[in-house]
């Protein structure tokens, strides 16, 4: 039997992670961003979503560590 408190732990980092990289995605869309963008620096009208898609990474790696920790 696994570990009840691990499980729950794991789900929350799993939750909290992917609906702060996958809904800000969304929200980065329906700004006019689009998906495949090399360098999106390069584009004067992206300057402002950095931050946003900074975040989206932070959230990525947390996901990441929280599946390879559990």
């Amino acid at each position: 039997m696994m570990n009840d408190t691990m499980g729950k732990v794991h789900f929350w980092i799993t939750f909290i992670s992917f609906n702060s990289t996958f809904f800000r995605d969304a929200i980065l869309g329906l700004r006019g961003m689009p998906r495949r963008v090399a360098g999106y620096t390069n584009y004067n009208s992206f300057a402002d979503l950095q931050p946003m898609n900074q975040f989206i990474t932070y959230s990525a790696f947390v996901m990441a560590i929280g599946q390879i920790r559990s």
